[in-house]
């Protein structure tokens, strides 16, 4: 069986949300994101490779955001309808 690239993508995708992702929702504020958590130190030649995956696969940017008094950074996206789909 051949699998294409974008399936490919996907499944990459994928395994980066159930090893390092999660959804963050704050209702109150109506914030909705998806967010891949990386080591600041060793990680972040591949962040930018998944952050170039992530806009083939959703055509979405997302953004880079370094978490305080840690070493990681996250890729995150606010949007409401990419998070419950």
């Amino acid at each position: 069986m051949i699998i294409s690239p974008k399936n490919e993508n996907l499944a990459e995708f994928i395994g980066l949300m159930l090893g390092d992702g999660n959804l963050y929702s704050q209702k109150s504020t109506s914030n909705y994101q998806i967010r891949i958590a990386f080591n600041s130190e060793k990680e972040y030649d591949y962040l930018l490779f998944v952050k170039n995956l992530i806009k083939k696969i959703f055509s979405k940017i997302f953004y880079i955001k370094s978490v305080k008094n840690k070493k990681c950074f996250h890729l995150c996206l606010s949007d409401k309808h990419l998070y419950y789909h």
